[in-house]
């Protein structure tokens, strides 16, 4: 697999693999329930446009958040919940306009606040701009800590976890054993987590650098900058992730990898195996037959060596 991805479910996860992309949830009977789904990325336009600098970052939030919504929903209806009903009535497009306009608002109510105050107790661009970026990374900090105490959010972060395990032991070349995969970091230099902070960071700098523009003309910057956000954010986190254990990987990935400390959570075994039967059900029917070879490879070896140690 090349780059894979993946998200956290309702009691499961989701992962993607090129156009293939499939969600997996354990049931209230222990079962694991697979299902494959249709990413954005087939339509024509996303296709051209995940090849090229910048623009590319559009297209895999296209993908992204089409594909999450749509397993968000069927995970809701699958595990049996309390949003199940809701989920049946929502309307994906709804969804995904209802995200975009939540950004926006986050966009734009830090600067009407920063220029609220700035305008009244004096100070330039440089102090509103570093006061925006301060807010922002404490509204976005104080969300993630708040909602990680609910426990079903607590549950989903811990599927969180899972699949950024299951992904690294992948990516590592280990068998997708849970007891193997379980020993791997929960923290992924890709995570979405890493490409929010980037774009909170370049929405203030494009807004700290275009001055007093007022709250009207400033707040329509900011939400123009989203755009640009998305595109430097993705880039930035690509060249963290490409530039490994680097002294500048490590600059880059850093903070993405400090805010997972809020996002994840040690996963149990159970969220572990529902991550790596989805991102088996994502795999090619090659690459699919290698993991279960390396599997199969590994329950050899521990019963040989079981076998050995009875001898002993």
């Amino acid at each position: 697999m090349d780059n894979p991805g993946g998200a956290a479910l309702i009691g499961g996860v989701m992962m993607m693999n090129g156009d293939h992309v499939s969600a997996a949830v354990r049931l209230p009977d222990g079962t694991i329930l697979v299902e494959a789904l249709t990413p954005a990325s087939v339509l024509p336009w996303v296709r051209v446009a995940r090849r090229l600098p910048f623009v590319r970052g559009l297209a895999a939030l296209a993908t992204s958040l089409s594909a999450s919504v749509a397993a968000l929903l069927w995970s809701a209806r699958a595990s049996g919940s309390n949003e199940a009903e809701m989920a049946r009535l929502s309307n994906r497009r709804a969804t995904r306009v209802a995200a975009m306009a939540f950004a926006a608002v986050v966009s734009v109510a830090p600067f009407w606040a920063i220029y609220a105050v700035v305008s009244r107790v004096g100070g330039g661009p440089v102090a509103a701009g570093a006061a925006e970026v301060v807010l922002r990374l404490a509204l976005l900090g104080g969300y993630l800590w708040a909602v990680g105490r609910w426990h079903r959010i607590a549950d989903v972060f811990g599927y969180h976890g899972a699949e950024h395990k299951t992904i690294t032991c992948y990516e590592a070349g280990n068998p997708l054993v849970p007891a193997v995969v379980a020993a791997h970091s929960r923290f992924h230099p890709r995570c979405g987590t890493a490409f929010a902070f980037w774009a909170v960071m370049v929405v203030s700098a494009v807004g700290a650098a275009s001055g007093d523009l007022g709250p009207a003309v400033g707040a329509v910057v900011r939400l123009a900058a989203l755009v640009v956000a998305v595109g430097i954010g993705y880039e930035i986190v690509r060249a963290g992730a490409r530039a490994g254990s680097t002294p500048l990987g490590r600059a880059l990935q850093a903070p993405g990898l400090a805010l997972q400390h809020l996002t994840t959570r040690e996963p149990r075994l159970d969220q572990i195996e529902t991550a790596i039967a989805a991102l088996r059900s994502c795999a090619t029917d090659q690459q699919r037959a290698a993991i279960d070879t390396a599997i199969a490879g590994w329950h050899q070896q521990s019963v040989t060596l079981g076998a050995v140690a009875v001898d002993a």
